[in-house]
């Protein structure tokens, strides 16, 4: 997936595989927030951006927006705040069309299908995801 735009300033520049399920590499402070801020504006029918909240039904509002066929890319904030057998299950079953970009502080054991890491460079006047 590739996705180059300029916004609020910036350019966004993405450079993904098609499909997989990738985790931030980075620590805390390495633009995780700021990207999810750029593409929460950038939000569309191929977009879908997931935060953290304490809604008791996150995991099916998720699922719903995973499951639309127009959705290419999904953001996953804090997804160890509320992963769950459900999610897991339908992360696995879309990471093959779809890409998947976690914040996943604790992955071990979780049953999930990770392809790789995604790597967030902030750059002057520049954000890259690779």
């Amino acid at each position: 997936m590739i996705l180059n735009q300029d916004m609020l300033g910036m350019h966004l520049d993405i450079n993904l595989p098609d499909s997989g399920l990738l985790i931030f590499a980075n620590e805390s402070g390495t633009g995780k927030t700021y990207l999810l801020e750029l593409l929460k504006s950038l939000e569309s029918e191929s977009i879908a951006v997931v935060t953290y909240d304490r809604d008791e039904n996150i995991q099916s509002a998720i699922i719903n927006q995973i499951k639309k066929d127009s959705v290419k890319l999904v953001l996953l904030d804090r997804l160890d705040m509320y992963l769950d057998n459900s999610l897991v299950a339908t992360i696995n079953k879309y990471s093959a069309n779809k890409v998947f970009l976690a914040d996943l502080k604790h992955i071990e054991n979780v049953g999930l299908k990770i392809k790789g890491s995604a790597v967030i460079l902030l750059e002057q006047g520049r954000i890259r995801v690779f």
